[in-house]
């Protein structure tokens, strides 16, 4: 799996909700740094981050009818969720769209049955990371 290593962004206070900020991702794969150039603004981020938690269309609603893990919207909502965490840090104040996103996401990702044991572990440690990310969100 992709392991976040480092964000690197603008610094805050040239930021507004009408700013696209472009952050780099560095991931590590299989030993190999893999960078990776985002665009976007805050209003984007929350939108794409419900949408692809909460939504009728959201990858925890396709797993519940038995649907394959949609891994490329769930990268998109990860990297979403890294910049609304660059974007708020510091901040008292979130969007409550995006605080209901995230609110019991570990119990999105939790299966008793239905998928295999390597895509139970690979869910639970989805909703594991989805969790800590939303905590890292929330952290003054």
């Amino acid at each position: 799996s992709l392991t976040c290593l480092k964000r690197i962004c603008l610094p805050k206070d040239i930021l507004s909700s009408d700013v696209s900020l472009k952050i780099i991702i560095c991931y590590t794969f299989l030993n190999h740094n893999i960078f990776k150039e985002v665009t976007m603004n805050i209003e984007q981020a929350v939108e794409l981050i419900y949408t692809g938690l909460v939504s009728e269309e959201s990858v925890p609603v396709k797993l519940r009818a038995y649907h394959e893990l949609d891994r490329e919207l769930l990268a998109q909502v990860q990297e979403a969720l890294d910049f609304a965490i660059e974007y708020y840090k510091g901040e008292p104040l979130i969007p409550k769209k995006l605080a209901a996103a995230l609110v019991d996401i570990y119990g999105a990702f939790y299966f008793n049955s239905g998928f295999s044991e390597n895509e139970l572990r690979e869910l639970e440690d989805i909703g594991m990371d989805l969790q800590e990310k939303s905590i890292e969100l929330f952290e003054d």
